[in-house]
């Protein structure tokens, strides 16, 4: 009787069960402060309950009767919000745990879902000056010369403070003058998508860095002055910085100016991360020519540049919720003195060696402004980017040896843009449309008033407009996405040049180019795996001396593997087409500097590459240990070759119709780790590349092989509370062999810096830079001018067999006569080195550079942070 009542009352359960009406929540839980995911939150209402993922996101069905939904996690409050319509987007408010008798350590570094937290008080010691100086000792870091900063061997894509990105790509104004006494942590957001509505779709292989700031430094005026004078030569430096991060609006001002060897505008370098396209899109579609005018030092700026520069910079910032705008001016100053004696070596019997001393003075004015807006929601993104650059930049050269000339450059440039992305997102669709607008005019003159009259005028007018719209889908594992696009590039230029005899002339050319794609993709994501696939297709019409339609298709793969928690192996394959160069197209001699002359043109043809790449990322936080390896293939098949003509004391450059296959291999990783609880850091990079290719001179076909080895060892840190240690070592080896002969350059570099700490207001700093480079000897082999000559009686092919090594010993000393307030006394080059000498190696050529050193140099500075 029992069983036959309760199989009806259960019956009855079971039919009414699925009449339940339900709701279906969905959002994001983030901090209140840094706006990062939080992983693990508990979302719970009275019928039902789930949890956030690694991006903080949810999903969670519950019954329609139910009002209210309640978000705990630990660390932070309990948070109760009314059940509403439409995504949730929630922020919860870290929450402060007292506890009685007991003392707790922060750690050095701990992961928080797919972000690392680096405590800075953990890394800093009290030599540091600015945060830059902790960040280039967090394990997994690196930063380069240029203020570029990579994790795990790859620069990241976004820079935040407090997790407002109002200083953009800038991120040098912010890395080099912010007090790391003000920064709390340095967190790296692993795989970082900068877009919400992205967010859980897209995946980007780079980081972003976000430095959370302690409660003292927001909302007033922060900032640093600093001033300076030295002598011999008389020399003098000057800035003020000042930031203000508040709720509603930020602000920055950078007035600088010096002329101590240091160039200010390096803080306003834009590290732009563009992912504005699907990809392939190229930015520069036409070459520069005239390179007459550019100076690269061979060692950093500070040693070599005879410099006077200024910077004035204003970033405003506003925000409201997820809207955003800011607003960015520029203005800076660049005038440099360079003297430097090269001799160059050809390699050939019939080639004579081409000796030259330049005294160059440069001067470089340029002004931009940029305005950018946006919203950045969960389901929806919108960018607009104004942005008008404005730059002056000429050049005076005297030059002596094999030939005696002057030579002047005046360029001016104008450049007006306008960048708009669009993405709309739901549950299972993401709609995206992206627009670039570009204007530029461009003049460019290049006048050798001596000893014969000679002069290149290139006047330039482009206009581009790109667009894109990209619909993707997604059906549980996978996603589903189309893109198509149109590029129209309008470019008229008016090239003469006069005074060159035969290459004389005098052009107008106008291009159109018309170029529609469409692009599909499909993306598989489970269990560890992350597969793509792509099969781009592109039509190419391009109407410069008649009709030229082109079309490609460039399959690509890729696939991740996520191996545990602690490590990730990817890798990647690609067939790729490559249209002609449009400056190939012009066909009309250009001349470069008074020397080289380039005559563009091409047969049409279109080139092809294949090949694929592996990688493998390991990070152990616990432990501070991590470690990165890159490895890379491709070869290229091509339909042209440059082919250098010697003529008098010209150089002639000719596109020759000539197939040729060129292969490029290249292995490169690091390891770095985090000792002695935070306070150091040691680790290595190392890099190897192989190339073998072809090259052609005075019409023939020279194959080669270029190899390059390179390992870098670093220490950073602090051995003990009175003694810091920086060291950094490079070796490098390159060869390059054209049977049956090779030349060898090999390249030393060492750097040392060690710092006593006596007394906690003073500091004493020695350093020393040690170089030793290769310099060619003679040996018994040579080459004519139509390949390989075995005569003995031919001159012979240079082979480095000794070496030159330069010794640049500098001493700073530091008192901290206040808190915020810094006095130093800097000596540089103590040793008076005037000259580095140095040996490069071109394709087939060997040049020997003499560059000068700045003198020994005192340098008294006063630095005052508030």
């Amino acid at each position: 009787m029992k069983i036959n009542f309760i199989i009806p009352v259960i019956m009855c359960l079971v039919v009414e069960a699925p009449a339940v009406a339900t709701v279906k929540l969905r959002g994001r839980v983030s901090e209140s402060e840094s706006d990062l995911p939080i992983p693990g939150v508990i979302v719970s209402t009275h019928s039902a309950f789930t949890t956030t993922d690694r991006s903080g996101t949810f999903t969670l069905i519950t019954a329609e009767n139910d009002d209210s939904v309640t978000f705990r996690a630990m660390g932070y409050q309990t948070l109760t919000l009314p059940i509403g319509s439409g995504l949730m987007n929630v922020r919860l408010t870290v929450k402060a745990t007292q506890l009685n008798d007991i003392i707790v350590k922060a750690p050095d570094i701990y992961a928080k879902g797919d972000t690392l937290v680096f405590n800075v008080a953990q890394y800093a010691n009290a030599k540091d000056n600015a945060i830059v100086d902790v960040i280039k000792r967090l394990p997994g870091i690196k930063v380069e010369d240029d203020g570029t900063i990579k994790y795990q061997g790859k620069e990241i894509n976004k820079f935040y403070i407090d997790g407002n990105d109002f200083i953009g790509d800038q991120y040098g104004l912010a890395t080099n003058n912010i007090s790391h006494k003000d920064v709390k942590a340095v967190e790296i957001m692993e795989h970082h998508q900068p877009i919400k509505a992205l967010d859980g779709i897209e995946f980007p292989e780079e980081a972003g860095i976000n430095l959370k700031l302690k409660e003292d430094a927001r909302g007033r005026w922060v900032g640093v002055l600093t001033g300076g004078c030295g002598y011999e030569p008389w020399q003098g430096t000057g800035s003020v910085y000042a930031m203000r991060l508040a709720p509603k609006i930020q602000n920055v001002i950078t007035l600088k100016g010096d002329n101590t060897g240091w160039n200010p505008d390096s803080e306003v370098r834009e590290h732009e991360f563009d992912n504005m396209f699907s990809g392939g899109y190229t930015s520069e579609l036409w070459s520069d020519f005239i390179t007459a005018g550019v100076v690269n030092s061979p060692l950093p700026e500070k040693r070599t540049r005879n410099n006077l520069s200024s910077l004035a910079n204003n970033i405003t910032a506003w925000r409201c919720g997820d809207n955003a705008m800011r607003l960015k001016l520029n203005y800076a100053t660049d005038g440099l003195d360079y003297q430097t004696s090269a001799i160059t070596d050809y390699l050939n019997s019939y080639i004579p060696s081409f000796s030259q001393t330049e005294a160059l003075r440069t001067q470089k004015h340029q002004a931009s402004a940029q305005f950018n807006s946006e919203i950045n929601k969960q389901g929806y993104y919108l960018k607009d980017r104004l942005t008008a650059t404005f730059l002056s930049d000429g050049s005076h050269a005297d030059i002596s040896g094999s030939k005696a000339v002057t030579q002047n450059v005046a360029s001016r440039t104008m450049e007006l843009g306008n960048d708009t992305k669009l993405v709309k997102r739901t549950d299972r669709r993401m709609f995206t449309i992206t627009s670039r607008n570009t204007f530029s005019q461009n003049s460019d003159n290049l006048e050798i008033p001596s000893p014969t009259i000679c002069s290149q005028q290139m006047d330039c007018v482009d206009l581009r407009s790109t667009t894109e719209c990209d619909f993707g889908i997604f059906r549980k594992y996978w996603k589903y996405y189309i893109s198509t696009g149109i590029d129209l590039n309008h470019h008229r230029l008016n090239s003469t040049l006069t005074g060159a005899s035969m290459y004389s002339n005098s052009s107008k050319i106008d291009n159109t180019l018309y170029e529609t794609y469409l692009k599909p993709h499909t993306d598989y994501m489970r269990g560890g795996w992350r597969l793509s696939f792509g099969v781009p297709l592109e039509l190419q019409l391009i109407s410069l001396h008649g009709a030229h339609p082109y079309i490609s298709i460039s399959p690509q793969m890729s696939a991740k593997y996520q191996l545990n928690s602690k490590s990730e192996l990817s890798a990647s394959c690609f067939f790729k087409t490559f249209n002609p160069n449009l400056s190939l197209f012009l066909n009309t001699p250009i001349m470069t500097d008074y020397r080289n002359i380039t005559v563009p043109s091409t047969n049409g043809k279109q080139s092809h590459a294949t090949g694929g790449s592996m990688s493998w990322q390991y990070r152990n936080p616990i432990h501070s240990f991590f470690a990165n390896l890159n490895a890379s293939y491709m070869v290229q098949e091509n339909s042209m070759l440059t082919n250098r003509i010697f003529e008098a004391d010209r150089i002639i450059a000719l596109q020759t119709e000539q197939f040729s296959i060129s292969r490029h291999t290249r292995i490169e990783g690091g390891v770095s780790k985090g000792v002695v609880h935070g306070k150091m850091v040691v680790g290595c990079d190392i890099a190897a590349s192989i190339t073998a290719a072809s090259s052609m001179r005075n019409n023939a076909i020279i194959p080669f092989q270029q190899k390059a080895y390179s390992i870098k060892p670093f220490l950073r840190g602090s051995i003990s509370r009175w003694l810091a240690m920086n060291y950094s070592g490079s070796l490098n080896l390159n060869t390059m062999s054209v049977a049956p002969t090779s030349t060898q350059y090999i390249y030393l570099h060492n750097t040392i810096f060690a710092t006593l700490m006596p007394h906690n207001k003073i500091d004493l700093t020695l350093s020393a830079e040690h170089i030793l480079n290769s310099i060619a000897d003679n040996t018994s082999t040579t080459y004519t001018s139509s390949g390989i000559n075995t005569n003995p009686d031919t001159r012979s092919v240079s082979t480095p067999n000794k070496f030159a090594g330069t010794v640049l010993i500098d001493a700073t000393a530091t008192w901290r006569a206040a808190d915020k307030l810094r006095l130093s006394l800097s000596a540089s080059n103590l040793c008076n080195q005037q000259n580095y000498r140095y040996t490069t190696y071109g394709t087939l050529s060997r040049t020997e550079t003499t560059f000068p050193i700045r003198p020994r140099t005192l340098l008294l500075t006063c630095q005052l942070r508030f």
